[in-house]
C-alpha cells in the first residue's frame, strides 16, 4: 500500500499524503495536522476514552496518525463521570439540614404523636397531653398507704411488710394481683374544662360489674400512718346493695336507705352537682367504694354538657374496673 500511495503521488493525480517511513516511523513529520473529522461528545461514563481525530488519506504506520479507514489519533482524555443520583435516606438528610429550627421542632413532635398514637397506652398517654374535648378527666386510684387497707394474694404473705414502704411499688403489686384492695377502695377525680366556655358535669353514676365470693388470702390492714388526707366533696358508695350491669346515679344513692351507712363512713361533705368548670375553673371529689360481703369490680360513669351535646366519660383504673374485696377476719 505505501508503493500505491507514492506512485499516485508522483503521478499527481491529486495531493500528496504523508506517506509512511519504511520503518513504521512518524508519517508526514513536516505536514500540516491531519485535519478534524468528529464532533462527537466525550463518553460519560467514566472510563477513559479516546477523543482522537480521524483523518483522511494517509496510512497508519507503526506509531502514525490516523488511516484512510478515519481511525482514531494519538490523543486520549479521561472523561469525568457523572454522579449517581442521591438515595431517598440522602435527600432526606439534605431536606433535613437545609430545614430551620422551629421547623425540626415541628417535625418531631409530629412524629412523636403519630408513633404515639399508634398504641393504646399511647393514645391513653396522647388524650391526657393533648384533649380533643371541652373537658378533660383524671381518675387515679388512691392507692396510699395512709387510707388504703390490704388483702394478700395466696403465697404473698412476705409482702406484708413492704406495704409500710414505697407507694409505687404497692401500685405494682396491685397491678400484678398480689394484693388487692380490702374493704373500700378510693378515687380521686378532677374536671377541668379545656375552653373558655363552661362545661357542666350533670351526672355520676356507678356500674357494679362483677361480684364474688371474698377473694382468698390473708387480710394485712393498712400502713397506720396516722389517717388520710380526704378532698371536703366525697361520696361512698355501699357495692353490695347495687344491681349487676345497671348504672345508679350518686343522687339516687345520696337519698336511699340502703346507702345512709355508706354516706357517714367517711367525713367531709357530699358531691354536689350539676357543677360548672371551665379553663378557669375545676372540680374534685372522692368516690370510695366499699363491701363488707363481696369481692367486687365496679367502674363510674360522668355525664356532661358542653352546651350543644351531652357526653359520657367512664371513670376507671387505667382501662381496668376498680377492685375491692370484703375479709373474713
Amino acid at each position: 500500500m505505501a508503493d500505491e500511495t507514492s506512485t499516485a503521488a508522483r503521478s499527481g493525480d491529486g495531493p500528496a499524503a504523508p506517506a509512511a517511513g519504511a520503518q513504521g516511523g512518524p508519517a508526514g513529520a513536516a505536514g500540516p495536522p491531519p485535519p478534524v473529522a468528529s464532533t462527537a461528545a466525550p463518553v460519560t461514563t467514566g472510563t477513559t476514552v479516546d477523543t482522537g481525530t480521524a483523518g483522511t488519506t494517509g496510512t497508519a504506520g507503526a506509531d502514525g496518525g490516523a488511516g484512510a479507514d478515519g481511525g482514531a489519533g494519538g490523543v486520549t482524555t479521561t472523561a469525568v463521570g457523572t454522579a449517581a443520583p442521591a438515595g431517598r435516606f440522602a435527600r432526606l438528610r439534605a431536606a433535613h439540614g437545609g430545614m430551620g429550627l422551629g421547623n425540626r421542632i415541628a417535625l418531631y413532635g409530629t412524629v412523636i404523636a403519630l408513633l404515639a398514637y399508634a398504641t393504646p397506652l399511647g393514645q391513653t398517654l396522647y388524650g391526657k397531653v393533648f384533649p380533643e374535648g371541652a373537658l378533660t378527666l383524671t381518675a387515679d386510684q388512691s392507692d396510699n398507704l395512709c387510707e388504703s387497707l390490704w388483702h394478700l394474694a395466696p403465697g404473698e404473705e412476705k409482702l406484708r411488710e413492704g406495704l409500710r414502704g414505697d407507694d409505687s411499688r404497692v401500685s405494682r403489686w396491685e397491678r400484678a394481683g398480689r394484693i388487692v384492695h380490702a374493704k373500700h377502695v378510693t378515687v380521686r377525680v378532677s374536671l377541668r374544662g379545656n375552653t373558655r366556655k363552661a362545661v357542666v358535669i350533670r351526672d355520676l353514676a356507678v356500674t357494679v360489674l362483677d361480684r364474688g365470693a371474698p377473694a382468698p388470702g390473708t387480710y394485712a390492714g393498712g400502713g397506720g400512718c396516722g389517717g388520710a388526707d380526704y378532698n371536703p366533696e366525697h361520696h361512698v358508695v355501699d357495692l353490695d346493695t347495687l344491681p349487676l350491669d345497671q348504672r345508679v346515679p350518686v343522687g339516687y344513692l345520696r337519698r336511699s336507705p340502703q346507702q345512709k351507712e355508706a354516706n357517714e363512713y367517711l367525713p367531709g361533705e357530699p358531691i354536689t352537682l350539676p357543677r360548672q368548670v371551665s379553663a378557669d375553673t375545676s372540680y374534685s371529689f372522692n368516690l370510695t367504694g366499699r363491701t363488707k360481703a363481696h369481692d367486687t369490680r365496679w367502674v363510674a360513669t360522668v355525664t356532661w354538657w358542653d352546651g350543644e351535646k351531652e357526653h359520657e366519660q367512664r371513670i376507671d383504673n387505667d382501662g381496668r374496673p376498680f377492685r375491692v374485696t370484703s375479709v373474713t377476719d
